[in-house]
């Protein structure tokens, strides 16, 4: 968990219980946690003589995409992308939006509160890129094409590097992730991955333009 989902989260708890803040909202804050743990990718503790001892986790492989990217890190898959949004829409709804702080935009403001209700709804926790994920790829030729082959990614497959990764390539760098998953092990491929998210790294910090 990120510092950021942590400190939200965190405060969220202390709105909720100073009643200042509804509980589904805490709800929608845990939902980054709740998928962490479900994966795997927290540390956990254990008591040893009265002290605590911190245990990593290994890395889930189902977690682990035919084209090497990591769903663990993904901000679908983690439910930030809904979270935030829900928290933009209830902010603004809050300040009135619709027609007090910003008339101008009164009038376009349903339009753009649709688009956040589609992105709630699209963009929740749901399954791992080796199913359908909620990420719109639902007919992926990258994941129907390994599928036919039965390899457990595209790195252990005869053909790679082949052209399908080459729409992903210039963005996630996916050729050497899978050349690494190839040469080490899935595993220890997806515990390096695990360990990134644990530490709060996610593909928002790969793609992020600004960086």
């Amino acid at each position: 968990m990120s510092e950021h989902q942590e400190k939200n989260l965190c405060r969220c708890l202390e709105n909720v219980l100073e009643k200042k803040r509804p509980r589904r909202d805490l709800l929608k804050a845990s939902i980054p946690v709740c998928a962490l743990l479900a994966t795997g990718q927290l540390p956990t503790t254990t008591a040893v003589g009265g002290d605590k001892k911190t245990k990593t986790v290994k890395g889930d492989t189902s977690l682990c995409t035919y084209c090497g990217i990591y769903c663990g890190a993904c901000n679908i898959y983690s439910g930030d992308i809904a979270l935030h949004a829900g928290e933009l829409e209830r902010i603004l709804d809050s300040y009135g939006f619709t027609f007090r702080n910003a008339p101008e935009i009164g009038e376009a403001y349903p339009d753009f509160k649709r688009v956040l209700d589609y992105i709630i709804k699209r963009f929740t926790p749901g399954p791992t890129c080796r199913s359908a994920c909620n990420s719109g790829l639902q007919d992926c030729p990258i994941r129907k094409c390994a599928e036919e082959r039965s390899v457990e990614t595209c790195a252990f497959c005869d053909e790679f590097p082949c052209e399908k990764l080459q729409v992903l390539e210039p963005e996630y760098g996916i050729v050497a992730e899978l050349r690494e998953q190839k040469e080490k092990s899935l595993q220890a491929w997806a515990d390096k991955m695990a360990a990134r998210v644990a530490a709060g790294w996610s593909y928002v910090d790969l793609l992020d333009p600004r960086d």
